[in-house]
């Protein structure tokens, strides 16, 4: 097990911020918790002002920061150069810098490679002169920078590679290897002006022998005269009478301070001392610089930001402390209602992530990217209660009133929609007309209906104002009230558009019923002439119980989403019905759902609707909102066993827990806009269910889904594995677990709960688990695309 340590702050969010220090706590993370992060922190106060900072009633969030550590790391100072050899290529390479080594005597130059070094760690290429034919005479060797022989130095090139500086002592070394004896050999060094002229004459090391085929070292030191600029130098080999094909090797030049050898190579690894080519190897100068440490810093395992809301804050005057409760996000969504109803999600309701970007507006946040997404549409049955909706001349009979005849429309293509027909009521006087719209519908008080239906005029003749009109009938058939719509100017009918029809504005009027001894009701289309013979086409009718405007149905035109079929006490008899629409996939959602009431959490508001297709909200520590169903994976995979990083376990099986059943009921219940209490259960009962649990819920029905979510989450809970661990600050909720411990197969499941303890360094971690035989598949490392070979060679 690592050895580490653990270092927590906590700062007050600003502006400005102010830090905090904590005296222990604890950060839980629970996917079966609203909020999913809580965190409890013991901050001593230190100054009284802080108390009035500490104030949950205004808005105040706290950052947690852990860091977990595992020994040091020196920390060092700047390198500094402690000397430069200026030889560009001491190590005489084939591809390495040639102009500064210079032959004597028209002696052939060439490199070698996998040559004996001259010392341990040396080089082993160097370069070679071979003599072309016999001769005899001494000075034979490599010209350093230039030949100190001439004259005059020359003031160009390699002559002024190697700077010095008055009073400031320089050596040049190297090594020299020969086949043949040479006796009186040595090192010597001349300094020059840069300028053309030379100061001072050659300099030579004491002469010595170099033993044949055996590397010798040659090296002298000098400290140059005034108006010395640069130098040069050669290992200068005695006189001797040389064969042809006699040869003369060198390598390891030094040019620099007093010291040994080195070059880039050398060592350009060390930690407090290193060396390396100022710029191409073995075509630039090299430096040996050092550092040294000048302090530690720890390193880091893991570390974590919890950025969370400010709850709850209790100061204990015995101890000197403010106890302080803090969470994720949740709950300042749930402590947003709006102060009046909310619609706008269903504006939205074709995507449940973007109902959940609504929501989560209101209080300025966004939902992190995804593409895991579901239709929520409202869909449910609704009753067309007009008997002929569709105004077809051969369905229920709509009469005239008040001057006004009856005609049809028979046309196909001409009605609403590019339907076929229309009733047409023309006046027979300057009069107020009506056209009665066929129904049949028992009403009682407090009931709640919208009437609609579409008009137009005819064309070219004078603008006419339509209304919908409704009278309440007692038993005796006598009007007790009369209801009518705002006036609204009749369109002109213009001209038939493919698919489209004449042109047709739509009218409606909303009612409840209010006289208790309504039993029934008349419905009629309004219009109010100055001549005779005004004609007003009337289509698509609508009588529905609710104060909704809904899409256009009945038996024989289908909204999409729907079925519909002709019903009712005259049913099913083709426009002469009451006419019922229902969702095509049997499934009841109710426009209420997206009604957010007035001083209702945003979490109450959310939740049915998220959990009816699988999902939950989630804010981690980092303020980042997510959609989660149980497929949801957070990135990694704690790895748990004991003897390694186990430091206790307890494992229980249960099934009293009343987190544990395998079916469910979710029961709702709420008032419709009339004043009727509705119920309907969602239920989820697997065959051979054992355990069945029901809940009430005071909202209306969002459709199916709520349980069978509620039933799979609690299905493994019966079965709980806790195990006690050093704080890793990368686990989170979510993720792939895998435990080994004595005695038992190997456990695999996913974190549902994570518990920091900032007092000890540890950490819990509680998770629904199932046995894994060793060599399953899930235990693979990756995933099985990622494997090599086949499925058939694991």
């Amino acid at each position: 097990m690592t050895i580490s340590t653990h270092t927590y702050t906590a700062t007050l969010l600003g502006p400005p911020d102010k830090p905090l220090s904590i005296k222990g706590g604890r950060v839980s993370l629970d996917v079966a918790r609203f909020p999913h992060v809580e965190a409890s922190l013991t901050v001593p106060v230190t100054d009284a002002a802080i108390l009035a900072d500490l104030d949950p009633r205004e808005p105040a969030r706290i950052r947690i920061d852990a860091v977990a550590t595992s020994g040091e790391t020196p920390v060092y100072s700047a390198w500094t150069e402690a000397r430069r050899n200026r030889a560009r290529n001491p190590r005489g390479t084939a591809s390495g810098y040639y102009e500064e080594y210079q032959t004597r005597y028209s002696w052939p130059r060439t490199t070698m490679s996998g040559t004996t070094a001259p010392f341990t760690g040396g080089p082993t290429t160097g370069l070679r002169l071979t003599c072309p034919s016999a001769q005899t005479g001494a000075g034979r060797g490599f010209d350093i920078g230039g030949n100190a022989d001439i004259a005059t130095p020359g003031t160009t090139g390699a002559w002024l590679n190697y700077p010095v500086t008055p009073g400031v002592k320089v050596t040049v070394s190297g090594w020299a290897r020969s086949n043949r004896t040479v006796a009186g050999t040595s090192m010597m060094i001349r300094t020059h002006n840069g300028a053309g002229a030379w100061i001072g004459a050659q300099s030579f090391s004491a002469a010595r022998t170099m033993p044949g085929g055996v590397w010798t070292f040659f090296t002298h030191t000098i400290t140059p005269a005034t108006g010395a600029t640069h130098l040069v130098a050669r290992i200068t080999l005695g006189s001797i009478a040389w064969a042809a094909n006699d040869v003369v090797d060198q390598t390891a030049v030094y040019i620099g301070a007093p010291g040994d050898y080195f070059d880039g190579l050398t060592d350009p690894n060390g930690t407090l001392s290193r060396t390396r080519w100022t710029g191409t190897a073995n075509a630039s100068a090299s430096v040996s610089e050092t550092r040294a440490i000048t302090g530690y810093t720890p390193n880091p395992l893991s570390s974590r930001s919890f950025d969370l809301s400010l709850r709850a804050a209790r100061p204990n005057r015995a101890t000197g402390d403010i106890e302080l409760r803090l969470s994720s996000d949740e709950a300042v969504l749930q402590d947003f209602g709006p102060d009046v109803d909310d619609d706008g999600a269903r504006d939205h309701e074709d995507s449940v992530r973007a109902v959940t970007a609504y929501v989560l507006d209101k209080i300025g946040a966004t939902l992190e990217p995804g593409t895991d997404d579901a239709d929520v549409t409202a869909r449910w049955s609704a009753q067309n209660m007009l008997l002929n909706p569709e105004a077809w001349s051969a369905g229920a009979a709509y009469t005239g009133a008040g001057s006004t005849t009856i005609d049809w429309n028979t046309t196909a293509g001409q009605g609403v929609g590019g339907t076929t027909g229309f009733v047409n009521g023309t006046s027979t006087s300057a009069n107020t007309c009506f056209i009665q719209i066929p129904q049949s519908v028992s009403v009682r008080k407090g009931q709640m209906f919208t009437l609609s239906g579409y008009a137009h005029r005819r064309n070219g003749e004078p603008a006419l104002n339509g209304r919908l009109r409704v009278y309440e009938i007692d038993a005796g058939g006598a009007i007790i009230r009369q209801i009518e719509s705002a006036p609204k100017t009749i369109p002109e009918a213009g001209t038939v558009v493919p698919g489209v029809g004449y042109n047709f504005e739509r009218f409606s009027l909303t009612f409840t019923i209010e006289n208790p001894n309504a039993t029934k009701i008349w419905t009629y289309f309004r219009y109010d002439t100055d001549a005779a013979n005004r004609k007003v086409g009337l289509d698509s009718l609508m009588l529905t119980e609710g104060p909704l405007l809904l899409d256009y149905f009945s038996g024989s035109s289908t909204p999409a989403g729907y079925v519909t079929n002709w019903t009712g006490q005259n049913g099913p008899v083709a426009d002469n019905s009451v006419s019922e629409r229902k969702p095509v996939d049997g499934i009841e959602r109710l426009p209420d759902v997206f009604t957010w009431r007035a001083g209702m959490g945003g979490v109450d508001f959310l939740s049915p609707i998220l959990q009816s297709k699988g999902f939950r909200l989630v804010c981690d520590g980092e303020r980042k909102w997510t959609l989660r169903r149980d497929e949801y994976r957070t990135p990694g995979m704690l790895t748990l066993a004991y003897g390694v990083n186990i430091i206790g376990a307890d494992e229980e099986v249960s099934r009293e827990s009343e987190d544990w059943f395998d079916a469910a009921v979710y029961t709702y219940r709420w008032t419709t806009a009339d004043g009727t209490t509705r119920s309907q259960d969602d239920v989820y009962a697997p065959a051979g269910y054992t355990k069945m649990i029901r809940r009430e819920i005071d909202r209306p029905y969002p459709g199916p889904g709520r349980a069978e979510y509620a039933v799979k989450r609690a299905l493994n809970k019966g079965r709980t594995l806790t195990v006690e661990t050093v704080s890793d600050w990368t686990a989170s909720t979510d993720q792939d677990l895998l435990v080994r411990l004595d005695g038992t197969p190997t456990q695999l499941g996913t974190t549902d709960r994570v518990e920091f303890d900032l007092n000890t360094d540890r950490m819990r971690v509680s998770s629904r688990t199932a046995d894994v035989p060793e060599g399953a598949i899930n235990l693979l490392p990756s995933t099985i695309d990622a494997l090599p070979g086949t499925i058939n060679a694991l």
